[in-house]
This record gives C-alpha cells, sequence and structure tokens, in this order.
C-alpha cells in the first residue's frame, strides 16, 4: 500500500474550482454520494461562490482579488496556484474504513506544516472510487528586493508569483516527507 501525492500547475483556476466544489462533475464522480464531501480549508470564501450559484469565474477572480491585495501582479501567463492530491491505495480505505477521519487530520496536519497560509482550499472527495484530499496553494513569494534608479540604490519588500520554486527536488523531497508522515499507517512512498 503507497501514500499517493500528486501535484500540478494551475493556471485555470475556475476550471479546477468547479471540479473541486463540484459545481461541474467528471466521469469518475458518483454525484448521488457528493453530499459526504468535506471543506476542510477554504480561506478564499470560494465555497460560498459556488453555494450562491455565481458563474465560476468569479473563483478565479477571488485569487487574483488575494494577490492583488498582497501587491503581486498577475500576467496572462502565470500560474496562479499548485493543486496537491493526497490519497493512498484504494485497498488501504477498503481495509481501514474506520482510520479515514485520522488519516484525514494527519494529511491537513502536513498541509498546514508545509504551505502554512498558502494554503488556500482543501477538500476531501469521497464521491470517487478512492478517498482524498485536492487543495489548492497559492504561489506567492514575498523577499526583498534590490534596486536601483536614478535617486540612488535601496531595497525593497516585494511580493511576486512564483511557481519555479515548486521545482523537481523541491517536489522530491516533499514527497519523502510526506511518506514519513504516512509510514503510521503503514504506507511506503508511491
Amino acid at each position: 500500500k503507497f501514500a499517493i501525492l500528486r501535484t500540478e500547475r494551475i493556471t485555470s483556476f475556475s476550471a479546477a474550482c468547479a471540479h473541486n466544489l463540484r459545481t461541474k462533475y467528471a466521469k469518475n464522480v458518483d454525484p448521488s454520494k457528493s453530499h459526504l464531501n468535506r471543506i476542510l480549508v477554504d480561506n478564499l470564501g470560494l465555497a460560498e461562490r459556488a453555494e450562491l450559484g455565481s458563474d465560476a469565474g468569479t473563483y478565479e477572480g477571488r485569487l487574483i482579488n488575494y494577490y492583488d491585495q498582497l501587491g503581486a501582479k498577475v500576467r496572462k501567463d502565470s500560474c496562479l496556484a499548485m493543486e496537491f492530491v493526497l490519497s493512498a491505495s484504494p485497498s488501504f480505505f477498503q481495509e481501514n474504513p474506520n482510520k479515514l477521519d485520522d488519516w484525514i487530520a494527519v494529511q491537513m496536519s502536513f498541509l498546514r506544516k508545509e504551505f502554512g497560509k498558502s494554503l488556500q482550499l482543501a477538500v476531501v472527495h469521497l464521491d470517487e472510487s478512492s478517498p482524498h484530499i485536492q487543495c489548492f496553494v497559492s504561489v506567492e513569494e514575498t523577499k526583498m528586493h534590490k534596486f536601483k534608479n536614478r535617486y540612488g540604490q535601496g531595497e525593497k519588500l516585494k511580493t511576486t508569483l512564483n511557481a519555479d520554486r515548486f521545482n523537481p527536488i523541491f517536489l522530491q523531497r516533499l514527497q519523502d516527507r510526506y511518506a514519513r508522515v504516512n509510514k503510521r499507517f503503514g504506507l511506503k512512498r508511491g
């Protein structure tokens, strides 16, 4: 049995939110079980938009508004967020249905430790073949930038969007840390 952690860069935030909040259904989703899904984190108020029946475009608007408040500029080709899917081999959930809540608590602790305030949305999906948590992590990065202009030089704290830090080395180490956290369930590195 394996601990599974998958990641993807999100450039169409609205489509990803529509899937995660079930305003649109994929073929592998059983709508009769969607009421079992739970929103674990929603820092942008995205579920509120889904309940109001607003169009999906407002999802991306909420994220861009968040970046605007931080002073980060969003370009047309920007990676808007990183999506992470946390799961385990289907047999783990079939053999241990009573461990689901404990598993969810451990995964959320891991996500909060790794991403802190950048964790914007986390939903546990129980309406697909295998339980999993899908989450969005915002990609803002605040650091000191040096500048030079006709008045002199200096430093300024600046927030930018930077998904490049989620590089292969970071993701490999993240997989290692994820496997260590899930050892208590008898799961191996995926």
